[in-house]
């Protein structure tokens, strides 16, 4: 396949169209993101606890649902599995009222949002495995943004739980050939 090229201006070199499309939906995602977050947050931090749970669940599986895009990489789906976990679990805090993951926790996310895409990702995430990791069976990936609530017979119903499952079982490094 020839990748045709767009220039980006004339003083530029010339850039490959998938590239630049790639590029521009992850930035679009990101700057989408960023605002809903920033909104989960602001409702969280002022005591909107059903808005908040609303917008981090909408946020959850709409992040889901965007780790098997091709122009994701291992290292960004790492990140956005994290962060999906990470926005199931604080609305299930909110559910429940048992805050295993707190409001300040959530704002250490603010740096992530903020260089997701970018290539400077940090290596070290900013929240503790253990307070995001039971939320796995909760985060439904979705393209509408909405999430679907699990129930116990029916947690492997969809190909991404199954993955999730058996990731959960193994010790050791997983490699995926495509």
């Amino acid at each position: 396949a020839v990748a045709r090229f767009l220039p980006c201006c004339a003083e530029c070199e010339e850039v490959p169209r998938t590239s630049a499309m790639a590029m521009s939906e992850k930035e679009q995602l990101r700057l989408s993101w960023m605002t809903q977050f920033n909104k989960a947050q602001q409702h969280d931090s002022w005591g909107q606890v059903v808005e908040a749970q609303e917008d981090y669940q909408s946020m959850a599986a709409q992040i889901a649902a965007k780790q098997g895009l091709p122009t994701i990489t291992s290292k960004e789906k790492d990140i956005l599995h994290r962060l999906a976990l990470c926005l199931g679990a604080r609305a299930q805090a909110l559910r429940t009222m048992h805050e295993n993951i707190t409001v300040t926790d959530m704002k250490c996310l603010v740096p992530i949002f903020e260089a997701l895409f970018t290539g400077t990702e940090p290596d070290i995430f900013p929240v503790d495995a253990s307070k995001y990791q039971f939320a796995a069976s909760m985060v439904k990936p979705s393209t509408e943004g909405e999430i679907i609530c699990a129930d116990a017979e029916d947690e492997s119903s969809t190909d991404w739980h199954q993955r999730q499952a058996v990731l959960r079982t193994v010790r050791g490094t997983v490699l995926c050939f495509r």
